[in-house]
């Protein structure tokens, strides 16, 4: 399926594309990484968590 395909190739052609665009430092695609994602995650269900805290109850 080609949009599976563009998503496992949209990291590489980003930097490739900053790197093309003249920046000076490129560095590597770090979406992908095992622990990029499970930070993300782990600060999305504390922020979840903090706003339940906050947020009334409906009764």
């Amino acid at each position: 399926m080609r949009g599976d395909e563009d998503a496992r190739r949209a990291p590489q052609l980003f930097s490739a594309r900053l790197a093309a665009a003249g920046a000076d430092v490129v560095a590597a695609p770090m979406g992908p990484h095992p622990g990029l994602v499970r930070l993300v995650l782990d600060r999305f269900d504390a922020a979840v968590r903090d706003l339940g805290a906050q947020v009334p109850s409906a009764s």
